[in-house]
């Protein structure tokens, strides 16, 4: 044996070992893992309440579809909305918005309760003319 292992030993076998059971440090450890399984399990509830929604819908066929459904309609809807705003005007030719637009402009002016207005009127080419005219 050399001289380390001897000094080993002799401090070993001055030292004394308390081997009885500690209840507090037991209660200690026990609370701090009841602890750590609740923060544990508290990011599992969050986590699967973030992701819950989208998962459920993905993951049931009937719901799939009405989520394309839906998405479909809404395309749907605003296309047509959007393209048929310009099929809901009334055509007519920049002549007859011109003529109309003088038409308001005298009745506003022929009152005398008025006592300024100015008024502009700009008449652009219309895409319906265009298509007549092919």
């Amino acid at each position: 044996m050399n001289p380390n292992e001897r000094k080993f030993e002799e401090l070993m076998s001055k030292m004394t070992f308390d081997d009885k059971p500690d209840y507090r440090h037991r209660d200690k450890l026990e609370q701090e893992l009841l602890a750590a399984f609740a923060r544990r399990q508290w990011q599992q509830e969050k986590q699967s309440r973030q992701t819950g929604v989208w998962r459920a819908i993905m993951q049931n066929r009937p719901m799939r579809l009405v989520a394309a459904a839906a998405v479909i309609a809404v395309v749907g809807l605003t296309s047509w909305a959007i393209f048929n705003r310009t099929v809901e005007r009334p055509m007519m030719s920049s002549i007859e918005l011109l003529a109309k637009a003088q038409a308001a402009e005298k009745t506003l002016f022929a009152g005398d309760k008025i006592v300024h207005i100015m008024s502009e009127i700009s008449v652009y080419r219309s895409q319906y003319n265009r298509r007549a005219a092919k």
